[in-house]
């Protein structure tokens, strides 16, 4: 499977905590990447420290 495109959620530590909607397609990868607020700061996770890391919760988005 090729990458995911970048996921956005707000950077960890992120002063107000953010509802983060993760899509549960994103289970199929073995890697997505993350991006920490700009183009550069893109880091590889699995889906399920994407989840951890944002406080993430799995959802349909569209």
């Amino acid at each position: 499977m090729q990458p995911h495109p970048s996921v956005r959620v707000a950077p960890p530590g992120h002063p107000v905590p953010l509802r983060a909607l993760v899509g549960p397609a994103l289970v199929g990868y073995a890697e997505v990447r993350a991006a920490d607020g700009v183009p550069r700061a893109v880091f590889p996770r699995t889906y399920a420290e994407l989840l951890r890391i944002a406080a993430g919760v799995p959802a349909g988005v569209a």
